[in-house]
């Protein structure tokens, strides 16, 4: 902000992550829970921003992951969470869940009273897609339970009594030279692939 901000605009563009997040109205002085983080490679990320309230939680790791003598990332699901967050994340988990009703609900819980969720999911509201169809890296079968449509996860935000404020694509290059592989009959792991 000010005269340096603006200075260093010009010179530096900030990470497209902070700028996304500064998007969602996010202070490093908010609390965030991070749902299926793995070992929380996305906490960690955010702790290098400067948010020192971050849990990332994921009931397939391992073991809890503890820096510095506080857990990063902790082995357990978000129905064994009771604490309340500014904003609850769901990177790329939630397709991975079995009842995402059950699971929003529980995190609606958990909000605080201005609180957000963010969920990252694939969608088949996507040119990838439309391209793609069956070939498409993101339908991930069978690991993924659901692949929603702008349609599908408004509705589903509406069963649970939440509400859609935003929504865009983010979509990596990863996915498209998987699937254009997937269109040849090369699998993402072998000999040939890219």
């Amino acid at each position: 902000k000010g005269l340096i901000g603006s200075i260093l605009q010009r010179t530096k563009k900030p990470s497209a992550m902070l700028e996304f997040y500064a998007d969602l109205g996010l202070k490093i002085t908010d609390s965030i829970l991070d749902v299926g983080g793995g070992t929380g490679d996305f906490a960690w990320q955010m702790q290098s921003f400067g948010v020192k309230d971050i849990l990332a939680i994921d009931k397939f790791i391992k073991s809890d992951v503890i820096v510095d003598g506080d857990i990063l990332s902790k082995k357990t699901d978000i129905f064994s969470i009771e604490r309340k967050y500014d904003l609850i994340t769901f990177h790329h988990s939630l397709e991975h869940m079995e009842d995402q009703q059950k699971t929003l609900l529980h995190a609606k819980k958990l909000i605080k009273k201005n609180g957000k969720i963010l969920v990252r999911i694939p969608t088949v509201t996507s040119d990838n897609w439309e391209k793609y169809g069956l070939n498409w890296m993101a339908l991930e079968v069978p690991r993924h339970f659901y692949i929603h449509s702008h349609a599908s996860i408004r509705l589903l935000a509406e069963q649970v009594g939440l509400k859609v404020t935003k929504l865009w694509s983010d979509a990596t290059i990863v996915p498209i030279w998987v699937s254009e592989q997937y269109l040849r009959g090369i699998s993402m792991f072998a000999e040939n692939s890219y």
